[in-house]
């Protein structure tokens, strides 16, 4: 593992966390991570803390990922917090490979209690095999005037969104319910979660239902229950 401000790697026996030894994104910066799952290998990422982007020029965050056949990567950091006058773009492209498993949940909070949101646009791709398996963009802010009505988010101002590829998307039930929604992927076993509320306590909530897990979910997520 390498790395470099302003991220540091921390194993432990759950997982490699990523800690934020510098204030960022900001200002104009362009931060990147590269990861590579080896074949048989389980690699668990989680964050110690929500990353909140600052107001600035332009920042960047793209996060590369390959998972190699019969490996499996477990994706699930804390929110990132979108501050009022900040103009972020992040993106994460994923390459599977083969009977590659992949959990990856992304949780948008757009503005601190209080407080409007700075623009944000956020883009997901995942190949299996060189193709196409999910690709999904969310781009909200004062550039995208129509975001905030009844036909996108409304009075919404938290964005999740989980997907799951391999045996667990067969566990999930593709149906929806009042904010979520869990859809089959074509290309193979795979289940995308789409949540949104007003709060980061209420979608965990429902992604929570819509999964019918053993509450792992849920415990990841409560102990963002103050941030609105």
């Amino acid at each position: 593992m390498r790395h470099a401000p302003p991220f540091a790697l921390r194993p432990t026996p759950d997982a490699i966390y990523l800690v934020g030894s510098a204030a960022a994104p900001v200002g104009s910066d362009d931060l990147a991570i590269d990861l590579t799952v080896r074949s048989g290998a389980e690699v668990t990422v989680r964050s110690a803390a929500a990353m909140v982007v600052w107001a600035g020029d332009g920042t960047r965050h793209h996060v590369s990922a390959k998972v190699a056949d019969h490996a499996r990567l477990d994706w699930r950091p804390e929110p990132v917090i979108v501050t009022r006058g900040a103009r972020h773009h992040q993106s994460a492209t994923i390459e599977l490979s083969g009977s590659a498993k992949l959990r990856w949940r992304e949780i948008l909070v757009l503005g601190r209690h209080g407080e409007e949101a700075g623009r944000v646009e956020s883009t997901l791709d995942v190949t299996r095999d060189g193709v196409s398996l999910f690709r999904h963009t969310v781009a909200v802010g004062a550039d995208r005037p129509a975001w905030a009505g009844p036909a996108i988010l409304g009075p919404a101002r938290v964005v999740a969104l989980e997907l799951v590829v391999g045996d667990e998307a067969d566990d999930i039930d593709r149906q929806c319910g009042p904010g979520w929604a869990a859809m089959a992927l074509g290309g193979g076993a795979a289940t995308v979660i789409l949540a949104v509320g007003e709060t980061v306590t209420s979608v965990s909530a429902r992604l929570v239902e819509a999964c019918h897990t053993d509450g792992r979910i849920n415990l990841d997520i409560a102990k963002h229950a103050r941030v609105r």
